[in-house]
């Protein structure tokens, strides 16, 4: 982080349980909070990560 700067880097951490009041690392570019949803209608062998995407930088 120190030679790209924090707002190119993605950032992990998982909270037990994120709120919209909870945000963190939002002086990053992206915040994953979550390595483990699921979609039921998927099943419960289909895992995601999932990132909020602070500056549209990975989308």
């Amino acid at each position: 982080m120190t030679k790209l700067g924090p707002k190119t880097c993605w950032v992990a951490e998982w909270p037990m349980n994120p709120t919209n009041g909870q945000l963190l690392h939002t002086e990053n570019a992206s915040w994953q909070w979550a390595s483990d949803l699921y979609f039921p209608e998927l099943g419960n062998a289909r895992h995601f990560d999932i990132s909020t995407d602070y500056l549209n930088a990975f989308s």
